[in-house]
């Protein structure tokens, strides 16, 4: 009941938000005067066929008119989803690249005489806080009322990525971490260890730049595109 009352709320809000849209009330204008041509022009249609002609004239154009703000209003939606979503996606992509490369420089580390087991283990900690901090920027974007669409859902449906369930994963993460022995840690344990992490936000990644790739496509034909 809670999750039907919620969509409800989040469709009454979707929908005061487009119609407070000023293509919206433009449309709606041009739609009551389209009405009010067609009922004069059937109105004087024998009594007087200039002037019906003149008002039926009016509706097709407004008609017109219509079509054209319809269409308009349409790719500027369409045209705003797709740069929010190509902003977010590349914004996680960034995320996704400073993770890994901290990641690849901690592992080097690992067994170095010139770095401190209580540096190092600060080090290791700070990349787990990089991947978590993925998954919880996606999670808690789904109560944004602001943006154009749910990152979370976007990704829980398109790119197969839970970052809720993601986030439990990387839970168990943490506990692994919180209980490294730095004195016998080794290259192979401390890849073990963000295993599950690592392959998931690579995978994530690699959707991720697929997606990005498909919406600048659609996004260079639509600016083609002649309306």
């Amino acid at each position: 009941m809670w999750k039907f009352k919620r969509a409800i709320k989040g469709i009454w809000e979707y929908l005061i938000a487009i119609f407070s849209l000023p293509h919206f009330l433009t449309v709606l204008c041009l739609l009551i005067s389209a009405v009010i041509s067609l009922k004069i022009s059937y109105h004087y249609r024998n009594e007087a066929a200039f002037l019906s002609s003149v008002f039926s004239n009016i509706f097709a154009g407004l008609i017109t008119g219509i079509a054209v703000c319809l269409i308009s209003g349409i790719k500027n939606i369409t045209t705003y989803s797709l740069e929010g979503k190509i902003r977010w996606l590349n914004s996680v992509h960034s995320d996704y690249l400073k993770f890994n490369q901290h990641y690849r420089e901690v592992l080097q580390k690992v067994g170095k005489n010139d770095i401190s087991d209580e540096e190092l283990y600060d080090e290791i900690y700070d990349v787990l806080c990089d991947g978590n901090n993925i998954a919880a920027t996606i999670a808690q974007s789904q109560y944004d009322k602001k943006l154009a669409f749910n990152p979370y859902k976007y990704f829980l449906k398109k790119l197969k990525f839970d970052a809720v369930e993601q986030m439990k994963n990387n839970n168990e993460t943490r506990d692994k971490v919180m209980n490294i022995d730095m004195r016998t840690l080794t290259h192979k344990q401390l890849r073990e260890i963000f295993d599950d992490m690592e392959h998931s936000l690579f995978t994530l990644n690699a959707a991720i730049l697929s997606k990005v790739k498909e919406f600048e496509i659609k996004q260079k034909i639509s600016n083609k595109f002649i309306f």
